[in-house]
């Protein structure tokens, strides 16, 4: 019985170090990742174009900060190759002017998401389509002026929207419609 107990830890052991080991070895040269949970922080990593780092995040990630880059555009397919377990996704202080249709369809169990302080202009509607579990959303120093009906409509799990220091001169009278959960909501 002492035996099978050795062995069975032995054996736990020895998955750990490769899941270890193979979570560093796909961390891009300019991040630093860490195991337990799996974060891949890509803070000042000179980035431009997320599918030159996108395609090496650990499928067990569940945070990835691609923060104080210079990415300008997020694209449709640029996240199709993440994992399920992406929860936490930050792009904050880049020069995102772009985010293409449907730009997060492959993040669908994305809880977090922040873009703030970003040169955002426009909102689409189907900008956010798969973020239905999404409950924050953080859009504050962008450059948005107005807020149109349906943007938010996929996001129905929302719960903190933030637009704070935005150049906000309309917002349509059904852009909150649907959006049940609301608890916070900041447009100063």
């Amino acid at each position: 019985m002492v035996l099978k107990k050795m062995i069975f830890v032995a054996h736990v052991m020895l998955l750990l170090l490769v899941t270890i080991t193979t979570t560093i070895q796909g961390c891009p040269d300019n991040c630093r990742c860490s195991t337990t949970p799996v974060v891949m922080d890509c803070t000042q990593a000179d980035t431009t174009n997320l599918l030159t780092t996108i395609p090496t995040i650990p499928n067990a990630a569940v945070q990835v900060i691609l923060d104080n880059n210079r990415i300008s555009t997020i694209n449709e397919n640029d996240f199709q190759n993440t994992g399920e377990s992406l929860v936490y996704l930050s792009m904050e202080n880049n020069s995102i002017t772009s985010i293409g249709q449907n730009a997060f369809g492959h993040v669908t169990n994305l809880l977090v998401l922040s873009l703030s302080r970003n040169s955002i202009n426009r909102l689409d509607q189907n900008m956010f389509i798969g973020l239905n579990k999404t409950s924050v959303l953080n859009m504050d120093n962008n450059n948005i002026a107005g807020l149109e009906c349906g943007t938010f409509a996929p996001m129905e799990s929302l719960q903190y929207l933030r637009f704070a220091q935005n150049s906000l001169t309309s917002v349509a009278s059904c852009t909150f419609m649907g959006l049940s959960r609301i608890v916070s909501l900041d447009l100063s």
